[in-house]
């Protein structure tokens, strides 16, 4: 039996549960299914993930500003064009590790040896 309120959902193409405009905040999932779901446009600030698998999940033009992840699986996880200002990990600054091995590439570039990218 499906007790979905059918005003929350729109029909879609291709068929899926489309949620549009929709006022969720506070709301909380417990033993949801949202694999292959889409976020567009979607404010996930003072967002709570506890337990959840977002195996390839993609996030693209998302802001997990002063997000905190602990505990986490981040195996083959790529960050790509995105603004890591402030970013940590493990209390270390990424920009400064950034640098560190920029800098030890341009040694290695300059020392004519193989730099291992």
């Amino acid at each position: 039996m499906d007790d979905t309120p059918s005003e929350l959902f729109e029909e879609a193409d291709p068929p899926r549960r489309l949620i549009r405009s929709a006022d969720l905040r506070h709301a909380a999932f417990d033993d949801v299914n949202l694999a292959g779901s889409t976020f567009t446009n979607v404010d996930l600030s003072a967002a709570t993930w506890s337990g959840a698998r977002l195996s390839a999940a993609v996030f693209r033009d998302v802001s997990l500003r002063a997000a905190m992840i602990r505990d986490a699986d981040l195996r083959d996880v790529q960050i790509v064009e995105s603004n890591l200002a402030g970013m940590r990990i493990d209390g270390v600054l990424v920009s400064e590790l950034l640098a560190l091995y920029r800098a030890g590439l341009a040694r290695s570039d300059e020392a004519g040896r193989p730099t291992g990218r």
